[in-house]
């Protein structure tokens, strides 16, 4: 027993050999990466050609926009259960081409809707009092696959009650002002 632990004490003494790794070190031959002059790269090639193939046609997308009630009244509005005058907005996005195309998005934010008024003045933005997560995102759209989002915007919510008259409802894509829509809505006594 004591030959054993005399043993085990002599080997814990002696000295670990140990290797050195570092990352920065090119360990692989370059005669075995690529036979040429550069090494392999899937991001090597002509970044031209890259971005041709991430670009999005936009004719190939169709964005439409729904308000509903159109026209509304602010009278029949307020007599409803809800008791708040409110529309309703919706924004479709379409892919009406063959590829799958991905939208990237810096944030959480994946729309915007604004209200103007006859005269072009906004009188409401949705994201104005909103947060969004600084999280990047992105959405694939298939080819034939549709993508929709919906809001409810109370009256209330405007930086000044609105008067009865024409407005404008605009809702587009963030980041991509190409993917837009805008509708007149009627708002009535």
């Amino acid at each position: 027993m004591t030959r054993l632990a005399t043993l085990l004490l002599c080997l814990c003494t002696l000295p670990l050999l140990a290797a050195e790794v570092d990352p920065s070190k090119n360990t692989v031959p370059d005669k075995f990466v690529n036979p040429g002059a550069k090494r392999f790269s899937i991001f090597s090639g002509d970044p031209k050609r890259i971005q041709r193939a991430n670009a999005i046609d936009f004719a190939d997308m169709e964005t439409k926009i729904e308000v509903t009630p159109n026209p509304l009244s602010i009278k029949a509005a307020e007599e409803s259960p809800s008791g708040r005058p409110s529309i309703k907005v919706t924004l479709t996005v379409r892919n009406k081409g063959k590829r799958t195309y991905t939208l990237s998005f810096p944030n959480s934010q994946r729309y915007d809707i604004s209200v103007k008024s006859a005269s072009g003045q906004i009188v409401y933005t949705w994201s104005a009092d909103k947060e969004f997560v600084e999280a990047i995102g992105t959405i694939l759209i298939n080819a034939g696959d549709i993508i929709s989002y919906s809001e409810t915007v109370a009256l209330g919510e405007f930086a000044a009650p609105p008067a009865p008259g024409a407005y404008t409802v605009e809702v587009a894509m963030s980041n991509y002002p190409e993917l837009s829509a805008r509708t007149p809505i009627t708002i009535n006594p």
